[in-house]
Order: structure tokens, then C-alpha cells, then sequence
């Protein structure tokens, strides 16, 4: 994978992150939402966007070894917005690391990507592998 390919994945998970972030700043983070709310706006709505949007992200950064690139996808929004979120957490507001349980869907919503997208990853190789 490309240098620019990096450069576009970090572009992309930062610009995620930012309107997470921005749009959760009128609930305290999310943290006024009722459960069933965060559940929808939180974890349900975003994991759609990634249902729709995951085969052709991986099709813009790769043309062959989807599932490589949806590894490489995937560990960018994870690892990435978790990073983000420590640094506006921990660093920024000095939560202790229980930010980690009370602000449960970020620790939650770490592994929807890699649940997304290898799976899209796989079914391209093997569709690729077919033609």
C-alpha cells in the first residue's frame, strides 16, 4: 500500500473522528444520551455507514489483497479514533482510564471495523480469485 493510500486512511478516520466528535459536543461527549440512543446514533448508525462505504474504500486503496488492505483499513479507524479519543479524554479533560467504561461505545465500537470490513476484504479476494 501506497504512502498516499496511508495518508488517505489517516485522512479518512481523522475526518470520522471529527464529526463524532463535533456532533457529540452538544451531549457531553454522549454522554447524555439514553442508552437506546447511543446504541442507534453511536454504534448502529455509524457500523451502516461502514456496511455501505467498505467495498468501495477498499477498492479505492487497493486493486489486489483486499483483505490485507481492509487489515490495514480497519486498524486505522480503530486504532486511530481510540487514539484520538485518549488524547481528548484522558490528556485533554484528565479522565483516569475509566473513560474506558463510562464512555462505553468508544471501547465498544473499536472492533466494528475489523468485524466490517475483513469480511469484505475476503469476499473480494475471492471474487477477484473467480474472474
Amino acid at each position: 500500500m501506497s504512502l498516499r493510500n496511508h495518508l488517505h486512511l489517516l485522512y479518512l478516520s481523522t475526518t470520522f473522528w471529527t464529526w463524532f466528535f463535533l456532533g457529540g459536543l452538544w451531549t457531553n461527549y454522549y454522554q447524555d444520551l439514553s442508552f437506546i440512543n447511543a446504541l442507534i446514533f453511536i454504534m448502529i448508525f455509524p457500523t451502516l455507514i461502514f456496511i455501505f462505504v467498505g467495498k468501495g474504500l477498499l477498492k479505492s486503496i487497493a486493486k489486489t489483497n483486499y483483505l490485507k488492505a481492509a487489515f490495514i483499513s480497519a486498524s486505522y479507524f480503530a486504532f486511530v479514533l481510540l487514539l484520538y479519543d485518549f488524547i481528548y479524554l484522558k490528556l485533554y479533560l484528565g479522565k483516569t482510564f475509566n473513560y474506558l467504561i463510562d464512555y462505553w461505545y468508544l471501547t465498544f465500537f473499536s472492533p466494528i471495523p475489523y468485524i466490517i470490513l475483513l469480511p469484505i476484504g475476503r469476499y473480494l479476494d475471492k471474487k477477484e480469485s473467480e474472474t
